[in-house]
């Protein structure tokens, strides 16, 4: 992995962050793409101001099998 190191201004202090293209197991650049659900669950504001999240409850059904 390659990173990059930063010096801040503040009692010789740095910053040390990661560098990556983030890759699908089958190593497809996700960057740029993004990932495709495997459960296409839409959302509507009325539900979101009753309290309640489809997509969070489809996936949680989801991962219960």
């Amino acid at each position: 992995m390659d990173a990059t190191l930063e010096g801040l201004p503040i009692n010789s202090l740095a910053l040390l962050y990661p560098v990556v293209l983030p890759r699908t197991p089958k190593g497809v650049v996700i960057e740029g793409r993004g990932v495709v659900p495997d459960l296409d669950v839409k959302l509507t504001r009325a539900e979101l101001m009753e309290g309640k999240d489809a997509q969070l409850e489809a996936a949680i059904e989801h991962f219960k099998d």
